[in-house]
């Protein structure tokens, strides 16, 4: 059965407006929503949504991970990916989408706010866009 995708294109607007604002450093942007409502959906159709100006996709999984390693991960991730925003800032931000980290309950402290520091320095370096969807609590 075939899926038909309906554009969100509020959303898109405002994607491309950030976007077009990241040159040499990058913004994290949180998109929150009701479980169901269609942020996984809408980050997949970025793909193939060309008027989007971003020069590519890269998915970090945070479900693969336990507590804090999740963080140490995504650290460990977003430097690696870095050096290939660099790259390719003339085409675009690289867009991240963190998938399964909708909350930081169970984490110490202060490794949550060492992880804003490295994520601060991360962004001031490299044209990244963070996309990091959050489930709205009801």
């Amino acid at each position: 059965m075939m899926q038909f995708f309906i554009p969100v294109v509020e959303a898109e607007e405002a994607l491309t407006e950030l976007s077009a604002r990241i040159r040499n450093s990058g913004k994290l942007s949180l998109v929150v929503g009701r479980p169901g409502v269609g942020k996984s959906t809408f980050f997949q159709s970025l793909s193939w949504r060309t008027h989007v100006k971003i020069s590519g996709l890269k998915h970090f999984d945070a479900q693969e991970f336990i507590g804090s390693e999740k963080l140490i991960k995504l650290t460990e991730f977003l430097n690696k990916i870095s050096k290939q925003a660099i790259e390719r800032k003339d085409t675009g931000p690289l867009c991240v989408i963190i998938n399964y980290l909708e909350n930081l309950s169970g984490i110490d402290v202060d490794i949550i706010k060492g992880f804003f520091r490295d994520l601060n320095g991360i962004l001031r370096r490299s044209p990244i866009l963070v996309l990091w969807p959050l489930t709205e609590s009801s």
